[in-house]
């Protein structure tokens, strides 16, 4: 066991030259020392899901509910509705839709938190995207992002001569 650890870090000493320089920037061109003037952090704002908040406290539960409102109001309107109609079946079956469609706006209305008590609620988050690196190179100033703060008061740039096709 213990060899196999020490050849495995070997292996890994042996390959760091390779993986060392991975993701490394190559430059085309030669790099030459800039001035920094000025860092600042680069935020983007990110709007975030909508939400709804009720007032008056409580959860707002926009998930599917129980069935027992419905049920249990479905048996009253039965109940009732065979004591009001002389023929039980015809009141029974009417007080049963009834009494269920009941229940289920009650419940709707609970579970929304009123009709009047709720809102639709927007959330922006600001997130620190990079840093926008103001420095000066040659007597001329330029700003670019670059994902991490540069560290000391100077920076390596590319210089590179590009054609202007007119």
């Amino acid at each position: 066991m213990k060899i196999r650890m020490a050849l495995t870090g070997f292996a890994a000493l042996l390959s760091w030259p390779a993986w060392a320089g991975a993701g490394a920037y190559e430059a085309s061109g030669p790099v030459r020392w800039a001035n920094i003037e000025r860092v600042e952090e680069a935020y983007e704002v990110v709007e975030l899901p909508s939400r709804r908040v009720c007032s008056g406290g409580g959860a707002v539960n926009d998930g599917p509910g129980s069935a027992t409102p419905e049920i249990v109001g479905a048996i009253v309107g039965a109940v009732v509705g065979n004591e009001i109609h002389e023929d039980g079946a015809i009141g029974e079956i009417a007080g049963a839709a009834l009494g269920a469609s009941v229940a289920r706006d009650i419940e709707n209305r609970n579970r929304r938190g009123g009709l009047s008590g709720c809102r639709m609620e927007r959330e922006v988050e600001e997130r620190l995207v990079g840093y926008d690196v103001r420095y000066e190179y040659d007597g001329v100033s330029y700003v670019a992002r670059m994902r991490s703060r540069p560290v000391g008061r100077r920076l390596q740039v590319e210089v590179r001569a590009v054609p202007v096709d007119l």
